[in-house]
């Protein structure tokens, strides 16, 4: 098993690269994960707005990925360890205008609040039912390290 310390996300916006029965699909390869959100289940501010907070929060390196492959882990049902939690939920009234996302982190948890109209149920519950897998599996672990919020994004221009 190796530990990605400064792992990369990457987050785009698809229709021709998702089954038209999928709002998301997540792809793995050693440090990193590419995400594709279909068009019609997540708007591009979200998509914009993802990508800033994971660079963000991955290359200070407080999540990291655990690889032990195969390259289509994410396939296997979820194991229910329980190792952290990590969630999307829509969450209007706490976000400022202008924000698409806002993660709250706590240790061993993240819960991402999506702006109201920003992504579709559908993608909301196809992503936990990832998350449940990258996280509460151990996939992807948090570096917690005494911290008690998270760390703000680098830019204070906020997505429309």
């Amino acid at each position: 098993m190796h530990l990605y310390n400064n792992a990369e996300a990457h987050f785009h916006l698809s229709t021709t690269d998702i089954d038209t029965r999928h709002a998301c699909r997540i792809t793995e390869s050693p440090g990193c994960a590419d995400i594709l959100l279909h068009t019609d289940a997540a708007t591009p501010a979200l998509c914009a707005s993802l990508n800033r907070w994971h660079h963000r929060i991955l290359s200070r390196g407080l999540w990291a990925q655990r690889w032990d492959g195969p390259a289509g882990r994410l396939d296997t049902p979820p194991q229910h360890r329980r190792i952290a939690t990590a969630r999307w939920a829509t969450a209007p009234a706490t976000l400022t205008a202008g924000e698409a996302c806002r993660p709250v982190e706590r240790q061993a948890g993240i819960l991402w609040l999506i702006r109201d109209g920003e992504a579709t149920d559908a993608l909301i519950d196809q992503m936990n039912r990832r998350l449940e897998r990258l996280v509460g599996d151990g996939l992807w672990i948090q570096r917690w390290h005494g911290r008690r919020r998270t760390p703000q994004p680098a830019s204070t221009t906020r997505s429309p």
